[in-house]
């Protein structure tokens, strides 16, 4: 994950799934625990939902 947001500092569900080839649903369910979590944070850029670290 650290790799991902060092290349790219905002991210979606998307670039996550090409990333990690791993499905949308799986994206999803991964990137949303780690906004409960508080390790990434949820921000509004456009249409799609957009991630990136908190710092």
């Amino acid at each position: 994950m650290r790799k991902i947001v060092n290349e790219k500092f905002v991210f979606t569900y998307k670039t996550y799934c090409k990333y990690f080839n791993v499905s949308r649903t799986t994206s999803r369910r991964d990137l949303d625990d780690l906004v409960e979590k508080k390790l990434i944070k949820n921000i509004k850029l456009g249409k799609e939902k957009n991630f990136s670290m908190v710092r």
